[in-house]
């Protein structure tokens, strides 16, 4: 019973008005099950299936979704559930009512106290100008009534997260799936690609397919299946470096003759220790390389090879890890952070140790916390990796509007479920291995037929 009720779906309706205008507003969380292609393991967790968390916002005519990706709970890392998930959405839709009533608008019959239009919150403020120029409040401007419903929904949801007293990575999760929703929406009211909106825009960047930790046969035929899509191609590994060898060195024999000749062959790979290294067993990695220069030249970067909170640790392992950086750089290795890095506050103290982070969505908070993380890196000298939970399009094209602002990406989510489960088509398309944005509405996908 317990187990039921943390997944039940919840759907609030309101019939809000203003200055002469009507509309039905609703919002809804439901679980959304994914059944994955094949295992999907990495050095601290396995699974077959997952329960993501989708948010559905429809004013009138015009529907946004957002999609939360919720991987196995790890502490400090993967901090959220869909019960968290529904727990923070109550939180929000029960201050709606009030929030909008203060704002001016009547809601189910609640007259609304007015206020003026400079009076509004300014949603954006915390991201740079150069971002959402066009939504902006601007004095003077008239903006149509749906417009400033979603500008206020948005208030009321960064009123909910300061309210709400779960952990902010718990919270920053679900934060990201229901601004999402929000803006996708947004982007449908608009007519508008949601990167047109943040007001980014930049030829395809490259997109790697991720091969999740399992026995090798399984993993060959799962880099199989994503070389469809891509040649860039992200392994996961454990501690293990013989059993490293031993998987990069068949995969590399495996998809050596899919290689297409106009397609660069270097730099191609990553490889992902999901905090499963210390600086010896990295070293014992890179010597690995050194012996086999054929797969070294495939290796374009190391992914999280320390501890979650190895900022921490004594300051010789410290050392030991700046020295591992500059050891990786002289093979023409790049480290990432991917685990280590949630908010724009965590870059700066990584900058010694990598030479880029992996930013996704529900570590950051969403789409405007994303966009304090690229910022940060980006002045504190680093590359931009984007990243995706395992999940269907609806989250891996929510992410793909910020590729612009990044070097690659691996926003694979919707390859490693299967089709029948994913509830949405469209979004990015694939194209020699490179994310091609949409250029429909919003987040640019849509329903699957039932």
């Amino acid at each position: 019973h317990a187990f039921a009720m943390s997944m039940a779906s919840r759907q609030e309706r309101w019939e809000v008005s203003a200055h002469g205008w009507a509309g039905v507003l609703s919002l809804e969380i439901c679980p959304y099950p994914l059944q994955l292609r094949s295992p999907f393991g990495t050095s601290h967790s396995s699974s077959t299936a997952r329960t993501n968390a989708l948010i559905t916002l429809k004013i009138n005519a015009h529907t946004g979704y957002g999609e939360i990706g919720l991987p196995p709970k790890k502490p400090n890392v993967y901090e959220a559930d869909y019960a968290d998930c529904a727990a923070f959405f109550a939180s929000w839709v029960d201050r709606i009512p009030a929030a909008l009533s203060s704002l001016g608008w009547t809601v189910s019959s609640k007259p609304g106290s007015h206020t003026g239009e400079s009076e509004r919150p300014d949603v954006f403020s915390r991201v740079s100008s150069t971002y959402f120029q066009t939504l902006r409040n601007v004095e003077g401007k008239e903006r149509n009534p749906e417009e400033n419903l979603l500008r206020d929904l948005l208030a009321s949801l960064d009123e909910a997260f300061n309210a709400s007293s779960q952990p902010p990575g718990t919270k920053r999760a679900s934060l990201c799936g229901c601004e999402a929703a929000v803006l996708d929406c947004w982007g449908h009211l608009a007519n508008t690609p949601l990167h047109k909106l943040i007001g980014v825009d930049a030829p395809p960047r490259p997109g790697f397919y991720t091969a999740g930790l399992a026995d090798i046969p399984t993993m060959i035929d799962s880099s199989t299946f994503g070389h469809k899509f891509t040649h860039f191609l992200k392994v996961k590994l454990d501690a293990d470096i013989d059993k490293a060898e031993q998987i990069l060195s068949e995969l590399r024999e495996a998809l050596q003759p899919m290689w297409k000749k106009d397609l660069p062959t270097e730099r191609i790979w990553s490889v992902d220790a999901n905090t499963a290294w210390s600086p010896s067993i990295t070293r014992q990695f890179l010597q690995l390389l050194t012996r086999r220069p054929d797969l070294a030249k495939l290796l374009y970067m190391i992914e999280q090879p320390f501890p979650v909170e190895f900022l921490d640790s004594p300051a010789e392992e410290l050392e030991e890890w700046r020295r591992v950086k500059t050891e990786a750089a002289d093979m023409g290795l790049q480290i990432y952070a991917d685990e280590s890095v949630r908010t724009a506050e965590d870059v700066a103290r990584l900058q010694p140790y990598v030479h880029g982070v992996n930013i996704k969505l529900e570590k950051a908070g969403g789409i405007r916390g994303a966009l304090r993380a690229i910022d940060a890196a980006k002045s504190a000298g680093l590359r931009v990796w984007l990243g995706v939970m395992v999940g269907g399009t609806q989250n891996s094209s929510t992410t793909s509007h910020l590729m612009p602002l990044a070097e690659h990406g691996d926003l694979d989510g919707s390859l490693l479920v299967t089709a029948e489960s994913d509830r949405f088509r469209g979004g990015f398309e694939w194209q020699e291995g490179r994310i091609a944005l949409s250029v429909r509405p919003g987040v640019g996908t849509i329903p699957a037929a039932k």
